[in-house]
Formats: structure tokens, C-alpha cells, sequence
């Protein structure tokens, strides 16, 4: 990524030390392509000038253009690739493509001179390729190309219609999905099963984005292969709406309050996979300290932790193989894992944990004495650092179920802003406190809130977390758990009404990276234990598909370095 504002002064002061030159068009300045003739080839440059304010003028000479006209083919879908060469690698162009009614339909301003842009089905007419040299040394040129091909494009997307292709009046295929919500650590009845429950929706039906039209993105474009980066969120699709596919999840919510046996298992073994530490990240440590001096007391004057104690780390996966292999003998379910079946009980599970005041958390955990957090030991093969979570509260994904610790340490990461209407933002210690605030009816903390869809509740200054607040955020975790962790949505679709969707992986490396993992992607992916994986997570859809490897910038500098390593590790 270019900091371009960086370089705005630095070069606004060498323009005008450059001799002046007249404003110029490609060579050719003009040409067609159409079926018959299905590329058109032209130069621009020499620029004397470079210009980083990405500003395109009409008359200007760090800018030319190229008068594109294209004839569509009779039938049939259809792309045009446009591409920009530099003569000198190192030399910085940037593309854009107005169409004919002026308006911008392309644009591409990766570091570096190789540039594309791919437009789908476009109308026929003329069409201004603009050329800007970004950052090029004095008599830089390029090479342009624009090639139409046939049969390669999905039809275009409906974009009057929020659901493309779709009759609301067909047949849904539906499914029942039971979701289990067991508390763990707490009494029989302790919890309100209406509140708990009352956020699960009635039904589901996975949504559907397609890119349509420019992305909001600076480098985000309609994916034909994965020519650039794939930035999966509403805002990159245009802020399109999403379609939904014809088929429907009914969930069967139910709440269950586990027995001691399962619980005293379960506490223990969080026991036996943990150790005493301090955290990866300075910040972490940071943001505990601040909270235990400024609301610490909340814990009660016998559980009061010493400023800068060590913190206790639970191991997340091994107690989730715990839970795996204990589930079926103690709770009556199979909680598979990846590559060992549906199980006997396809659905989903939330464990809600209180590790903070059931009588058997004071005895096997001592949380009296310490915070505690759950820890995913990760280490980076290139660097040897911790690449891991030592900080979580929430742990999940290996098997069917989620795990939310109402005892542990707050952070500064999860339960922000991102799926609860910025209802705080300062952190999760404001938005959802650990169980001990709700017991202490501590006084809640004024945020900013954003009540325009009518979802959210407006803090009342001066109220406390307590009992009722306690049922209300436990009812919009098991809400968050069923819409955003356990079925798919949203769903990206590249091309319109196929069927086929995708999913992406960007892998970023750097001179550190080892041979020939850099660039061996082979070795990255294994697809056999994607689909396994997928298929043991989802039992209620079937998965099949290929894999295509693709540089972000294929073709670039980077990628012919990389090649390069790869031939070289062979070797």
C-alpha cells in the first residue's frame, strides 16, 4: 500500500524545477475492438514530469489518453481487459477508465506500473483509458493493451433488485437446527431462558453478495481469477444488498443447565491446560492494569488482584477436546470435530461459563487470586514469534460449539463495535463486563450509542449492570454466535445465479519468509482438509470445488521475484 500523501510536497516543489512540455496522447491515440479484431495495442509517454496527487487532467502532461471504442459481440457475455506495461520496472502508473457518458468505470493504482482493469459486459460506445504517471524518472513510457473475450463474464447483475434471480413465492428447502445453550457454573434457573433465547431468529436464510458495478475500494475489483484484493464486506461490493438463496435454517433453541459432574470436568481441565504468565503484547497488559486499578474493586475486598500479577492462561484447544470427547457421556450429544463425522446430533452448541462464583469455580479455578484468559499458542515458522491469542474471553471453531467465559479478564478486542451498533467504544470492559460487575451491580459506563435502526438501547446514565443486563448481553451473544459463526452468510458469489461460491485467502510474505513456502502455495493449502473440515462444520450442505492459486499482483515485479525464489528453492 503507497502512503501517496507522503510524497505530495516532495514533488509539488520538483514540478516546477522540470521544463515545461505540452500535454500529448497515446500513439496511436485512438483505436477499436470488437470480436473480429479482439485487441488494440498503443505507447504513451516520454513524461517529463511525475504526478502523485492522482489527479487526471485533460490537458497535462504526466497524463494521457487513449480513446478505447468497443464493439460488442452480437450474443454472448463478454469481458475487456485493459493493461498498462511500464518500459522501466520501478516506474509507478496509475489506470482509469471512463466510460462513455464520462463517468468513472475503472481505475487500478497498485505499486508499480502493472495495471488492469477488467470490465464486465460494458455497453458499446467510446472509452477514455487515462494514463497517469504516478512516480516515473524522466522519459518514462508504456505499453497499453486492451483485448475483448468472449463467453468469459457472468450476466450482469439485476442492480433495481435486492434479490437477484429470485422467485420469493418457490418452494424453500428448510431444515430444523437444534442450537444448545448450556450454562455452565450456573444454578437451575438462574438464568432467564426468555431473554437468553429471545435474540435467536425464528429462521435463516444465507445471504448472497456479488461485486456490482465500482467498488468502494481502491483495490477491489470483479473477480475474474484473484487479480487483486478480495475485501469481503458490504462496502466493497458497492454497498450493494445481499440476495438470499432458496433454502431455509429453522433453529430450535434450548437452553440446559449442565450437571455438576460436567462441570466440576470441565473447571479441571481448564485447570490442568493452563499456566501463569504475562502477555505477548505490552498493550494487553496495559489495558488489564487500567481496568483492574480503575474498577478492580468491583471483584469484592477478598478478590482484589495485586497490580501487575501474573495473569492465568487457558489453553482454548485443549479444553475444547475436552468438551469433544465429555459431551456425548455427560450432556447427551456428539460434538464432532473436524474430519470425524456430523456426529449423532447435527446442530450447534454455546457453553456460557461462569468461572467466576459457582461454588465449583472457587474451588478447582481460585478466581479470587488471579484474571484469566484463554490462550491459542501460535508461533510465527519464519520469525519464531508468538503469533497467537493470549487474551480471549470467547474461544470456538475446531468443533461445532462456542465457548463464552463470563469470568475471564476483559480485553480491549472482542465484543467492541463491530456487530453491536457502536453501542461502546471503549472496549469490551465497557460494552459486556466480566460477571463480577453484573454481581456487583456496578455502575455502567456513559458510550456513545447508535439507536437509528431501533435495536440498540440507550445507556441511561447513572444504571447498573445487573441481573436483567446479564440475560440481555448473553441473549445477543448467543444471537451473534448463530448469525455470524455457525451457518454461512454472507456468501460470495462471483458469478451471478451459478451457484458456486467462493472462498478467499490472501497470504502475505515477506524476505523473511523460508523457501519455498514463500511461494509454493501447494504447501499453504492442503484442499482435501478444507473440504473435510467444511462438510464435519456444515453437515446441512454438501462441498466440492477446485482451487486456483493467483498472485495479487500476477505478473508484477513481485511476482517474477517470487517465481524466481520458487525456481531457485527446486533447484
Amino acid at each position: 500500500m503507497r502512503v501517496r500523501l507522503l510524497l505530495v510536497g516532495l514533488f509539488c516543489g520538483l514540478i516546477a524545477l522540470l521544463p515545461a512540455a505540452a500535454s500529448h496522447a497515446a500513439a496511436p491515440s485512438a483505436g477499436t475492438i470488437s470480436q473480429a479484431t479482439a485487441s488494440s495495442t498503443w505507447t504513451g509517454g516520454p513524461f517529463l514530469t511525475s504526478n502523485p496527487s492522482g489527479l487526471c487532467f485533460a490537458v497535462d502532461p504526466s497524463c494521457d489518453t487513449y480513446l478505447l471504442t468497443i464493439v460488442p459481440p452480437v450474443t454472448g457475455n463478454y469481458t475487456v481487459e485493459i493493461t498498462t506495461t511500464p518500459s522501466s520496472e520501478g516506474d509507478d502508473y496509475d489506470l482509469y477508465v471512463d466510460g462513455p457518458t464520462g463517468a468513472r468505470v475503472g481505475s487500478s493504482g497498485s505499486p508499480g506500473g502493472h495495471e488492469k482493469v477488467v470490465l464486465t459486459n460494458p455497453p458499446a460506445g467510446t472509452y477514455s483509458v487515462r494514463t497517469l504517471a504516478w512516480l516515473v524518472t524522466p522519459g518514462g513510457t508504456y505499453a497499453g493493451k486492451a483485448t475483448l473475450a468472449v463467453g468469459a463474464a457472468p450476466p450482469p447483475a439485476d442492480t433495481g433488485s435486492v434479490l437477484y434471480e429470485y422467485d420469493p413465492s418457490a418452494a424453500q428447502a428448510t431444515v430444523e437446527v437444534p442450537l444448545r445453550v448450556v450454562a455452565v457454573g450456573f444454578a437451575p434457573g438462574e438464568l432467564d431462558e426468555a431473554k437468553v433465547l429471545g435474540e435467536v431468529p425464528n429462521f435463516q436464510r444465507p445471504g448472497v453478495l456479488i461485486p456490482r458495478g465500482t467498488s468502494s475500494s481502491g483495490d477491489q475489483f470483479p473477480l475474474f481469477g484473484a487479480e487483486t484484493l478480495v475485501n469481503h464486506g458490504r462496502n466493497y461490493y458497492n454497498n450493494t444488498k445481499p440476495y438470499t438463496v432458496p433454502y431455509e435454517y429453522t433453529w430450535k433453541p434450548k437452553l440446559i443447565y449442565a450437571s455438576t459432574e460436567f462441570t466440576t470436568g470441565l473447571f479441571n481441565a481448564m485447570k490442568a491446560n493452563s499456566a501463569t504468565g504475562d502477555f505477548a503484547k505490552s498493550g494487553n497488559r496495559q489495558y488489564l492494569e487500567t481496568y483492574n486499578a480503575t474498577r478492580g474493586a468491583y471483584r469484592g475486598t477478598g478478590a482484589l488482584v495485586e497490580p501487575n500479577a501474573p495473569v492465568r492462561f487457558v489453553d482454548g484447544e485443549k479444553v475444547e477436546d475436552w468438551i469433544a470427547a465429555n459431551s456425548k457421556a455427560m450432556l447427551g450429544w456428539d460434538d464432532p470435530a473436524r474430519g470425524k463425522g456430523a456426529g449423532q446430533n447435527p446442530g450447534y452448541t454455546v457453553y456460557i461459563l461462569n468461572t467466576w462464583d459457582s461454588a465449583e469455580a472457587r474451588s478447582i479455578l481460585n478466581p479470587e487470586d488471579e484474571y484469566h484468559v484463554w490462550k491459542v499458542n501460535r508461533t510465527d515458522p519464519d520469525t519464531g514469534d508468538f503469533d497467537g491469542i493470549d487474551w480471549a474471553r470467547n474461544w470456538g471453531g475446531r468443533y461445532r460449539f462456542m465457548m463464552v467465559d463470563t469470568g475471564a479478564a476483559p480485553n480491549p478486542y472482542e465484543a467492541e463495535t463491530w456487530g453491536n451498533r457502536n453501542r461502546s467504544i471503549y472496549g469490551s470492559a465497557n460494552y459486556d463486563p466480566p460477571l463480577w460487575e453484573y454481581r456487583a451491580n456496578a455502575p455502567r459506563p456513559v458510550t456513545l450509542v447508535d439507536t437509528g435502526e431501533g435495536i440498540e438501547q440507550a445507556i441511561t446514565p447513572g444504571s447498573t449492570w445487573d441481573a436483567d443486563q446479564l440475560n440481555r448481553m448473553l441473549g445477543r451473544t448467543v444471537n451473534q454466535a448463530a448469525s455470524f459463526r455457525f451457518l454461512h452468510s454472507y456468501l460470495y458469489e462471483p458469478y451471478p445465479a451459478t451457484g458456486q461460491y467462493w472462498f478467499s485467502d490472501n497470504v502475505w510474505h515477506d524476505a523473511k519468509a523460508e523457501l519455498p513456502w514463500a511461494s509454493d502455495l501447494n504447501k499453504l493449502y492442503n484442499q482435501d482438509v478444507v473440504l473435510t473440515g467444511l462438510r464435519t462444520l456444515t453437515p446441512y450442505l454438501t462441498f466440492a470445488g477446485d482451487v486456483r492459486f493467483a498472485y495479487l499482483a500476477q505478473g508484477g515485479a513481485d511476482n517474477d521475484a517470487d517465481q524466481a525464489m520458487l525456481d531457485q528453492a527446486k533447484r
